[in-house]
């Protein structure tokens, strides 16, 4: 059983935090980041997607060439 602590929270703080977590990683592939992240508020479990983030970023760093860029953006739909 999961217990699951949703709350309002916002997102664009919560990728920029996941981005720099891993600075380590990005930077000694000299990686850059594209970022457009307009605040935006969300109701989640903040722990859960805080994971989420930090497995899609660290895919995407493992898997970028030295040299490349993420692009980052949010949009509301």
């Amino acid at each position: 059983e999961m217990i699951v602590d949703n709350r309002e929270f916002r997102l664009d703080e919560q990728i920029r935090k996941a981005i720099l977590m891993l600075e380590s990683k990005w930077a000694s592939k000299n990686i850059e980041f594209d970022m457009e992240l307009p605040k935006q508020m969300y109701y989640g479990s903040e722990f859960l997607l805080a994971q989420v983030w930090s497995n899609i970023l660290d895919n995407a760093i493992k898997h970028s060439p030295s040299g490349g860029i993420i692009h980052v953006n949010i949009q509301q739909t």
